[in-house]
């Protein structure tokens, strides 16, 4: 199976660290984010390639230079195609020729760092009919206190960031998908130019089209900015203990 690692976009979370490098580019542990991505999934047998999207302009040319060189550290191939600013969906249409002999393939959003079973989502998803899968959590550490009060408002308990049950599971950014998809996203491209893969497509989806992955206890966060990678330094550090293990 080939990932599409999705490293296009301008990062204006990140902003102003963005302005002089891609958000995948940005330094975790010592190392780029998209370097531990690409370490994780070259683990997994299952996995034969890595087709990343770049930012087409000078900022993205920094990682593909990155890995440049360093393709015979790596049993996946890995290769690289421009980001054309169509957004999510039309960027998978960029990948058409890297899929045209596949079956199957993951998407995977390079500002997410997570340390779920990859071989275990894609053999529950070819187990399944299902058109797509997404990796999902049913649990989230909060960022903030959280109060019970009575009805006077006064306060009973405080707990300082929770680990809270969610009403219903949050997708994460990372997904597998059968090679059909791209016939949806064709259709969708043929009265649009900027194809946005949750609201144009898999939110159009017939019920029961996808499956939810749920990732357990495997740690996921969305390392969207520096900030958020120094507020995160245990977490990383819990998911970078498995990745490196």
């Amino acid at each position: 199976m080939k990932v599409i690692l999705n490293a296009g976009g301008k990062g204006t979370r990140g902003w102003p660290l963005t302005t002089y490098i891609p958000k995948s580019m940005l330094p975790v542990s010592g190392k780029p984010l998209a370097e531990h991505i690409v370490n994780y999934l070259d683990t997994f047998e299952e996995i034969s390639e890595i087709v990343f999207i770049v930012d087409d302009s000078e900022l993205g040319e920094q990682i593909p230079n990155f890995f440049d060189g360093k393709q015979s550290k790596y049993r996946v191939k890995l290769t690289f195609r421009k980001d054309r600013q169509d957004d999510t969906g039309g960027a998978i249409l960029q990948c058409q020729d890297d899929l045209k002999d596949e079956k199957d393939f993951m998407l995977w959003y390079s500002d997410n760092l997570c340390n779920l079973d990859v071989g275990q989502m894609i053999r529950q998803f070819r187990d399944s009919d299902c058109m797509g899968c997404i990796a999902t959590r049913r649990r989230k550490q909060e960022e903030t206190g959280f109060v019970k009060t009575r009805d006077d408002n006064r306060i009973i308990s405080f707990v300082e960031k929770p680990i809270n049950d969610l009403e219903m599971p949050e997708a994460l950014g990372i997904y597998a998908f059968k090679t059909e998809i791209l016939d949806d996203i064709k259709k969708v491209s043929k009265t649009k130019q900027k194809i946005n893969l949750s609201f144009d497509i898999i939110q159009n989806l017939p019920e029961f089209s996808m499956l939810s992955y749920d990732i357990g206890d495997s740690v996921w966060l969305d390392l969207e900015s520096q900030n958020k990678i120094v507020r995160n330094k245990e977490s990383i550090k819990a998911i970078l203990g498995s990745i490196d293990a």
